[in-house]
């Protein structure tokens, strides 16, 4: 099998409804079964970065196109589990292809509905399989994207060079 075809299927998705209590999120969610068949909610949110926060305010060589900075984050739940509790931790499914190719179609159609030109978003050192997981993913968006890789982002940010996450910026091309 081609790598490629790894990533045609999607999981249906959606957009939903978030409220923030400041600036402007845009939330896309789906669900999968686990290996245990248990229905995992997914949730990639983009979440515009307040203006102090802005790379636009900030003295940088990486520079944004118009249409804001957003947070890329990403979240999983048990479906009707007691206690409606998201985490951000590696849920272990056994369905990472199918989460991976619906987080890069989410991106991708999210990017272009909404305007979102210029995303960051990190890992945690004490996660290497994630730190690896969005490696791949750099690559995958590389087409349409300029990436800005930890090492660079770090050099310029020095707040980030101690720090134990690992940070990206990319930067949608053609704009």
């Amino acid at each position: 099998m081609i790598i490629k075809e790894l990533f045609n299927k999607v999981a249906d998705w959606d957009y939903e409804d978030v409220q923030m209590e400041y600036g402007e999120a845009v939330t896309a969610v789906f669900n999968i079964d686990d290996k245990d068949g248990v229905e995992q909610k997914y949730e990639v949110q983009f979440e515009e970065m307040a203006d102090e926060d802005d790379l636009t305010n900030m003295d940088t060589p990486f520079l944004p196109n118009t249409g804001g900075v957003w947070e890329l984050n990403f979240t999983s739940q048990v479906v009707g589990g007691r206690f409606n509790i998201k985490t951000n931790k590696i849920t272990g499914s056994g369905n990472e292809l199918l989460v991976f190719a619906t987080v890069l179609d989410i991106i991708d159609k999210a990017s272009q509905k909404h305007n979102i030109n210029n995303i960051t978003f990190g890992a945690s050192n004490n996660e290497p399989s994630r730190v690896k997981l969005y490696k791949r993913l750099m690559k995958r968006l590389s087409k349409n994207w300029s990436i800005i890789p930890p090492a660079a982002v770090s050099a310029q940010y020095s707040h980030l060079a101690d720090s134990k996450y690992q940070t990206w910026i990319l930067i949608k091309k053609g704009n």
